[in-house]
């Protein structure tokens, strides 16, 4: 494997050498010099004693010298600007001198594959945690990625049986936990720097780990740390985690990674909760002591509309809303973006009265539909009311299409029965009877169906359902009697009544009524 004559040198400085590079060549193996060679390659270098070195020999191309003896170099030599030479005391041993060099070969062939390894994982789109597996297979240790914030990005190689717990903390936390981060530099104490962006830490640490950093046109964007645990840390993993930290950064702007990457420990721990991961209550308390009150909502954002690039589109929109809801905690997750809201108490509104009006321009003026959770206090139950505003925005586009923000309690029946039973089944919970008017207000043209429905969903008031459908009070009291000596039921009978709401509730989900 190709290496610089000037990495040669350095290699050998520490025999205090005297060298002259006037061609700082790449060369791939080292030979013994023989009083037969007559020329020299330039992609060699040439060990030996200076008389080993034959007086016939063609100096008239570049060649590499390096010569073990206690006498100057000649003059022919000195003056020969062809001539790369290095000079050491002959009492250090050629097969010593042989050996090195030929680790020094070896690293360069190593380095060459693992470079080849990441290479191909860049080339086939591996995502970042496939990355990070390819990089634990060359530096043989676990290895876990945070971007600038501390943020848990992913890891690979570490386990549960592995004593180490901060990197146990920050797993399960999915952020470096601030009682570390606020203990300057999160307790870490940097015990010697290998260069401006590779350290060792030691600290809080049980076992020595390297802290590098990952840039992105100069400026960090992650951190790698990779923990001494499975093997030591050589020389060699050193050199190749510059070329490492470049293929992640690479594939961090490739991905569009940073677009998703939470920017604080609370929306670091609402993705969390939501993918399902156990987070301890310390970490919990940790971040209720930032938020301002204790009632909190889940509103989840949809785009309507079909967009070629969702990935940027749902960037975009994280920005919008979270410039809208500035005091509020908002994240990108799966295909929607969420806002975490929380309230002093459980009967504010969930949206202020003062900027209610600006929010439903913000929802139609982006094509946004948003559903809104019940009230909870629990965040280790966030996923729970999550999934309710999932299911308010999708119910509530369903059935009623603009009337965004949606919300759960308008929608929980509804979900109910979606949640009870496929489509098939769930019609055979409707009352026949309900369906018997239907079709008798389809033969006779009458609209006795409609009228009920009305009265139901304004409460029995016969009055405001007249004016609803505006038609005498009279022409509706008669329709109400007529319905129940057609249907022989009883709308004072609450059972009655429960029953036939339900009706209408199904066949509006199933999409049979259209009222």
């Amino acid at each position: 494997m190709l290496v610089l004559m000037s990495e040669i040198v350095n290699k050998l400085l520490k025999y205090n050498p005297v060298f002259r590079i006037k061609h700082d060549l790449y060369v791939k193996r080292c030979k013994f010099l023989d009083c037969n060679d007559f020329s020299l390659n330039s992609d060699t270098i040439y060990l030996g004693s200076i008389s080993n070195l034959s007086s016939d020999i063609s100096l008239n191309s570049p060649a590499n010298l390096l010569f073990l003896s206690d006498v100057d170099i000649p003059n022919y030599l000195k003056n020969n600007t062809m001539i790369n030479y290095i000079l050491i005391n002959e009492n250090i041993g050629s097969s010593k001198i042989f050996n090195e060099l030929q680790d020094l070969f070896s690293f360069h062939e190593m380095e060459a594959v693992c470079s080849e390894k990441l290479f191909k994982a860049l080339c086939k789109g591996n995502n970042i945690k496939q990355l990070l597996d390819t990089c634990m297979e060359i530096l043989g240790n676990p290895l876990l990625l945070t971007d600038s914030y501390l943020h848990l990005m992913d890891y690979s190689g570490f386990s549960d049986n592995i004593d180490e717990p901060l990197w146990k903390e920050c797993i399960i936390a999915g952020h470096i936990p601030l009682k570390y981060i606020n203990q300057r530099n999160f307790n870490l104490t940097i015990k010697n720097t290998i260069d401006s962006d590779i350290m060792w830490e030691i600290g809080s640490l049980k076992h020595k780990q390297i802290l590098a950093r990952i840039r992105l046109n100069g400026t960090v964007i992650a951190y790698l740390k990779i923990l001494q645990y499975n093997k030591e840390i050589t020389q060699s993993d050193i050199t190749i985690i510059p070329e490492i930290c470049s293929v992640l950064a690479l594939s961090i702007e490739k991905s569009k990674y940073s677009f998703f990457i939470p920017k604080s420990p609370i929306e670091t721990l609402i993705i969390a909760l939501l993918k399902g991961r156990i987070i301890s209550e310390i970490s919990i308390e940790e971040i209720k002591n930032q938020l301002k009150y204790p009632y909190y909502y889940v509103v989840s954002f949809y785009i309507r509309s079909h967009v070629p690039d969702l990935t940027t589109k749902l960037y975009h929109m994280k920005g919008v809303i979270s410039s809208f809801f500035y005091h509020y905690h908002t994240v990108i997750y799966a295909d929607h973006i969420i806002t975490l809201i929380d309230k002093k108490t459980s009967s504010a509104p969930v949206i202020d009265t003062t900027i209610y009006n600006s929010f439903i321009q913000l929802l139609s003026d982006n094509k946004l539909t948003a559903g809104i959770s019940r009230c909870f206090q629990s965040l280790i139950k966030i996923s729970k009311f999550h999934m309710q505003s999932v299911k308010a925005a999708e119910l509530g586009y369903k059935l009623d299409k603009e009337d965004s923000p949606y919300f759960y309690n308008d929608y929980a029946v509804y979900h109910l029965f979606d949640t009870c039973s496929s489509k098939e089944k769930l019609e055979e919970f409707c009352d026949p009877l309900i369906l018997q008017l239907i079709n008798r207000d389809k033969e006779n043209g009458t609209s006795y169906t409609l009228s009920l429905y009305n009265y139901i969903k304004n409460n029995f008031d016969m009055q405001k359902t007249s004016n609803f459908m505006n038609v005498h009070y009279n022409t509706m009291k008669y329709r109400l009697k007529k319905i129940q000596d057609i249907l022989q039921i009883d709308l004072n009978n609450s059972n009655t009544v429960f029953h036939i709401n339900m009706s209408f509730r199904i066949l509006e989900l199933l999409g049979y009524l259209k009222l």
